[in-house]
């Protein structure tokens, strides 16, 4: 008989979050019984699994806005717990497994609230991702965060899951039981299949197209690296970046590309579909993932999905060592100091000279493969809903 699951994210299909998409489909493959609860469903494509939306954001003015509002701010209290608690004692789950941290907070609190063993029922195994925002920059901007996360980390039976050894080290600072902490990488969302990796082409620096992508915020790097490789750009005028991504800080990056004069050499193409983001991925000769900390300390926390989906594709990759990024990187060739001018512009300068001289496209592409590899991956999440320590 297959254990009745539950995955809880606060936005399903998010273009940002294809990591949490991947990991749904998985852990749909091997629990017939998994349902998905969540906020906001950001596409109408089919979800491998049943899903269920909880009434949470509301337009703003409106009745439903003002009274969230206003229980937040006033009673300390998110007007969704309530109905997120009946969701939780009209449907028991063996398992119950939230993405990212603030969903896992929540979580436990309904489960707390709706009486577990009191009400007949064992308590769910609670098993929480935390990925990047929820375990950096949050605590900086909402320093209340710290306490409920010390109260998150005290739950009887539960497991917390991590990309890598960093965010491995973050959470254990933040007072979270080493051996409760699993490192386990990605769900890769590739489509159908695993896109094949194109052959390599070299060519020379005035052919050379570098990609970037990724939501327009500090801790992806996208400012910081073209106000610095402007003079490399300069210098070559034949090299183009494509920034492929929205967010805040779009405005200011057109902006700066503006004086730096650079606008013909700098594509802002917006947010693309997956799908033809892995086809853009395959005909640029390097990504550049340029990421560090900000100034309110927000981090990748792992490593950006990008990273392996362009070495399984065959594309290049130059980036910071950053987070958890060395330990996605298969090859080092070209990675650079995080946050340091001088050694971000050596780097892709020196990737201009001799285009991927060296990068072993194949190796890289098994290296991703076997560490990304759904069945290892799949059993790694099949022992924590079993409830292996």
């Amino acid at each position: 008989m297959s254990r009745r699951a539950l995955i809880y994210t606060d936005s399903l299909f998010a273009p940002s979050e294809t990591f949490v998409t991947g990991l749904v489909s998985l852990v749909a493959g091997q629990e017939p019984g998994l349902e998905v609860l969540t906020h906001r469903v950001c596409d109408q494509r089919p979800a491998p699994a049943p899903v269920t939306v909880l009434p949470r954001y509301h337009p703003r003015g409106t009745a439903p806005w003002l009274w969230s509002v206003a229980a937040r701010r006033l009673l300390g209290v998110e007007i969704f717990e309530r109905a997120l608690r009946r969701y939780l004692t009209r449907h028991r789950f063996a398992v119950v497994h939230a993405q990212f941290g603030q969903p896992g907070y929540y979580l436990w609190r309904a489960i707390e609230s709706a009486g577990g063993e009191a009400a007949g029922a064992p308590r769910p195994r609670l098993i929480v991702n935390f990925y990047g925002y929820d375990a950096t920059g949050l605590l900086v901007d909402a320093p209340e965060w710290r306490g409920r996360y010390g109260a998150l980390f005290r739950c009887r039976d539960l497991a917390v899951v991590v990309e890598g050894p960093v965010m491995k080290s973050r959470l254990a600072a933040l007072g979270c039981p080493e051996d409760k902490i699993h490192v386990i990488p990605i769900c890769l969302d590739l489509g159908a299949s695993q896109p094949a990796a194109r052959p390599r082409r070299p060519r020379p620096d005035d052919g050379l197209v570098i990609g970037m992508v990724g939501r327009m915020v500090e801790k992806k790097g996208f400012a910081f690296a073209l106000r610095y490789l402007a003079p490399v750009l300069r210098a070559r005028p034949g090299v183009k970046i494509v920034l492929v991504g929205d967010g805040p800080e779009r405005a200011a990056i057109e902006a700066l590309v503006a004086e730096s004069g650079v606008g013909r050499q700098v594509e802002l193409k917006g947010t693309l579909a997956h799908a033809d983001l892995l086809e853009a991925l395959r005909g640029w000769d390097a990504l550049l993932v340029p990421s560090l900390t900000a100034a309110n300390g927000d981090s990748e926390g792992g490593a950006p999905t990008i990273v392996a989906e362009a070495q399984v594709v065959g594309t290049l990759v130059i980036a910071s060592d950053h987070a958890d990024i060395p330990f996605s990187l298969a090859d080092h060739g070209y990675m650079f100091k995080e946050g340091d001018e001088r050694s971000l512009a050596e780097t892709v300068t020196r990737f201009a000279q001799d285009p991927g001289a060296g990068y072993d496209v194949a190796r890289a592409r098994a290296a991703t493969l076997e560490r990304h590899d759904r069945r290892a991956i799949g059993a790694r999440y099949a022992a924590l809903y079993r409830g292996a320590p």
